[in-house]
């Protein structure tokens, strides 16, 4: 993408990226519903040892729920718990999408469960 090729050359000309450059990219992909791009961009973040926050997280879920990939919504939902960031209410509505699309109840039983004891709303 073209954004990507900006990217590239501002690294070339020895700028150092922070993570809201990586989510803006990466907002460009979770637009186009492509969450298996945002997941390589996740792991270069990764490899720069900088960490993705929920903001980064929220993009790759929303985009695999734009996919209609529910797994992979999940998981990268679970990576938010598992990196002890908190869930936000867009980080909930984009995991519940593709769980309710599936008709996965239990599911969207539970993360409505747990956004509630998290203090949101129901």
């Amino acid at each position: 993408s073209e954004a990507e090729i900006w990217f590239s050359r501002i690294a070339r000309l020895g700028v150092e990226p922070e993570v809201v450059s990586f989510n803006g990219l990466m907002r460009v992909w979770a637009s186009l519903g492509d969450p298996y791009r945002i997941g390589l961009w996740l792991r270069r973040m990764s490899g720069m040892k900088l960490q993705a926050d929920v903001i980064s997280y929220n993009q790759a879920i929303g985009a695999a729920a734009k996919a209609g990939d529910e797994g992979l919504a999940r998981t990268f939902f679970n990576r938010i718990v598992k990196k002890k960031l908190s869930p936000t209410l867009a980080s909930y509505r984009a995991v519940v999408k593709p769980c309710a699309l599936h008709g996965n109840r239990q599911a969207v039983h539970d993360y409505l469960e747990q956004m509630q004891g998290s203090g949101f709303p129901r």
